[in-house]
């Protein structure tokens, strides 16, 4: 396992139980950085419980993209408007809500 991880051969991902999907709200963020900035947000927000994955993505519409996982709108406008809008290479914050979400159909 450590050479696969190592190698980045192989990754590890999680996903919300069913139970999430009838009480809980998604997101998906774009936060726009500062130039050459992205790493050091992409971190921080990393660090934060609610931005369930991180990826960085190629301008101009934004430099990363989150998928955010929380109980309800109030702790989603809460994560975006206080959490992330306060960080100082933020420029700028998009959030998109998911209204449904689907499982792989053997499930």
């Amino acid at each position: 396992m450590a050479r696969l991880t190592a190698e980045a051969l192989a990754r590890v991902s999680a996903v919300p139980g069913p139970h999430f999907a009838r009480g809980g709200c998604t997101a998906f963020v774009f936060v726009r950085c500062a130039p050459a900035a992205r790493r050091r947000p992409a971190g921080q927000v990393a660090r934060l419980r609610e931005a369930v994955t991180v990826e960085l993505v190629a301008p101009p519409r934004a430099d990363l993209m989150l998928d955010e996982l929380a109980p309800d709108p109030t702790a989603v406008h809460r994560f975006v408007n206080e959490d992330l809008a306060s960080l100082p290479d933020a420029l700028a914050v998009e959030c998109v809500f998911g209204t449904s979400l689907y499982a792989e159909g053997s499930r």
